[in-house]
C-alpha cells in the first residue's frame, strides 16, 4: 500500500462527501471521474485499492473511480518543438536542450461525480 495514494484517496473521499452534503441532489455516488496528470506519479490501481479500503462499510463502498491519465507534455524553449515527456526526463528529444517548459500533465481534479438522485 502506497501512502501517497492513501492520502489522495482520503482527500477525494472527503471532497466528494462534502460536495454530496452541500448539494443534496445525489443519494448514492456510483462513479467519480478524476483527471490526473502523470507528473503527480499516482499509481491508478493503488489509488483505487486505497479508495476501496477507505470506503468499506460506508455509502461509498461500491463507488468506482474512473481515472483519466494525462501525459506530461513539454515544449523546448530552444527549438520550440512540443513532445510527450517520457520518464520525467527534462531533455528535448529533438535538440537535446534542457530548457523545457511544462505544458501539461500536472492536472489533478475531480471532473464529475455521478450518482443516483
Amino acid at each position: 500500500m502506497l501512502m501517497h495514494e492513501l492520502a489522495i484517496a482520503k482527500n477525494i473521499k472527503d471532497i466528494v462527501e462534502e460536495q454530496v452534503k452541500e448539494h443534496n441532489e445525489i443519494k448514492k455516488v456510483e462513479r467519480i471521474k478524476l483527471v490526473i496528470g502523470n507528473m503527480h506519479a499516482v499509481v491508478p490501481e493503488s489509488l483505487r485499492f486505497n479508495f476501496k479500503l477507505l470506503c468499506k462499510d460506508t455509502p461509498f463502498e461500491n463507488t468506482l473511480l474512473d481515472i483519466k491519465e494525462i501525459p506530461v507534455r513539454g515544449e523546448c524553449n530552444t527549438c520550440g518543438k512540443s513532445f510527450i515527456m517520457e520518464n520525467h526526463l527534462f531533455i528535448c528529444p529533438f535538440c537535446g536542450s534542457i530548457s523545457i517548459s511544462i505544458k501539461g500533465g500536472d492536472e489533478f481534479f475531480i471532473e464529475s461525480i455521478i450518482g443516483e438522485e
